[in-house]
């Protein structure tokens, strides 16, 4: 013969037992989620830029200076191609300036580094200078060009970190922290050195944030997943 046998809570048992488990049962995972949280945050965190701004606002701020850094670059490289294509055009106009029988109607500034009524070995010599500056800048054109896609490509990365992207955060953190190293190491001014060192907290403060939504987004999807309900048991 067979009885079924269920288990119950017993009847004696105080109401504030059931809700004290609970508590130290979830105090251990509570302590590992705030213990990871401080772990990540360090000292070198901010929760605003410059106390107004927020920390995607800023991140987007600082991408879009950077495409304006690829611009600029640019636009410098067009520049010193449009210089050397009209360098025939230069050299009439310093010959004006240079040669004192044609200087009648242009008058040089006194900043100007020559002088009027020149020989006409020194206004060559003059002209070729200026030509030999003219072919060294331009040789610095593919230089522009690649600073440009560099540019460019970071400040992609940036917009992306504003938009909520933790990989694209990280690596946008890791370029304005070697930015601030550079400037270091470069001897740059103490204001340049400060600035970019500022820069490269808060990215880093925006890449931490992320980084703490996608853990707890890691913790919620176990827990949002119902289980399976268990059978209840038996003794036959």
């Amino acid at each position: 013969m067979s009885t079924q046998t269920q288990y119950e809570k017993l009847p004696g048992a105080p109401p504030a037992y059931e809700e004290a488990t609970k508590d130290v049962e979830a105090a251990p995972e509570a302590a590992e989620e705030e213990a990871v949280e401080l772990d990540i945050r360090g000292r070198c965190f901010l929760h605003k830029f410059c106390y107004c701004l927020t920390l995607p606002t800023a991140v987007w701020l600082f991408a879009m200076l950077d495409l304006f850094h690829g611009v600029g670059s640019v636009f410098s490289a067009c520049l010193l191609l449009l210089v050397k294509a009209e360098e025939p055009v230069i050299d009439k106009v310093l010959v004006k300036f240079f040669d004192g029988a044609n200087a009648t109607d242009v008058v040089a500034p006194d900043w100007f580094p020559f002088h009027a009524n020149m020989t006409a070995l020194e206004t060559a010599q003059a002209v070729g200078g200026v030509n030999h500056y003219i072919d060294a800048s331009v040789r610095a054109v593919p230089l522009f060009l690649v600073l440009a896609l560099a540019f460019f490509w970071l400040g992609s990365v940036g917009l992306k970190a504003s938009r909520g992207d933790a990989w694209a955060a990280r690596r946008y953190f890791v370029w304005k922290m070697f930015h601030a190293l550079f400037a270091t190491l470069s001897f740059a001014s103490l204001g340049s050195v400060l600035l970019s060192t500022y820069v490269a907290v808060v990215c880093r403060s925006h890449w931490v944030v992320l980084v703490e939504k996608d853990f707890q987004k890691a913790l919620a999807e176990p827990a949002a997943k119902p289980k399976a309900q268990e059978p209840a048991k038996t003794i036959n």
